[in-house]
């Protein structure tokens, strides 16, 4: 069944602000795929505090004339933050011992499962992207000959596109 954009945000109002989000982060996730993890990291962190102030910033515009979200919503999108943050400390010690890719990808499965949780808030747009972000990972700890920049700049191609399509969703465009 199609996708209507532009009556996708009604739905899921949340979708505006987070489609920004995604696509900024997503930048900064191909713009640091061709360096170091210890620079990753660094032009991450970075992406995802440009993210956090531009949804603030337009948080109103992206959702003038939406409903306001569903409660059901809210609590799924803090579950899904929650749980990804108090899991992350585990996936890191867990993979550590087999080195920086097995953190990377582990990371990057984690990061694709939680957007999974995420369906009430953002819709089956965060559901492809969450399946497409822990198939990303999988295919990268299966096939040991896969680059880390590539699983990497996948996975933030696949934000911008998915981010992007939310972003899209918002009245402001239509």
């Amino acid at each position: 069944m199609p996708i209507d954009i532009m009556s996708y945000a009604h739905s899921y109002p949340l979708s505006p602000p987070g489609g920004l989000f995604l696509t900024v982060v997503g930048v900064a996730i191909c713009v640091g795929a061709p360096f170091s993890q210890g620079r990753r990291q660094v032009i991450l962190y970075l992406g995802l505090a440009l993210a956090t102030v531009a949804m603030a910033l337009f948080v109103v515009r992206l959702t003038a004339h939406l409903p306001p979200p569903s409660t059901l919503a809210i609590v799924a999108l803090f579950v899904a933050v929650t749980l990804e943050a108090a899991l992350f400390p585990f996936v890191i010690r867990r993979l550590w011992p087999h080195g920086a890719s097995a953190v990377m990808q582990g990371a990057l499965a984690l990061v694709g499962a939680h957007f999974l949780l995420m369906a009430p808030a953002f819709g089956p747009l965060v559901v492809v992207l969450g399946l497409l972000c822990v198939l990303n990972a999988a295919i990268a700890m299966m096939v040991q000959a896969i680059p880390d920049f590539f699983a990497w700049s996948t996975d933030g191609l696949l934000k911008v596109a998915i981010g992007a399509m939310l972003l899209h969703a918002s009245p402001m465009f239509g």
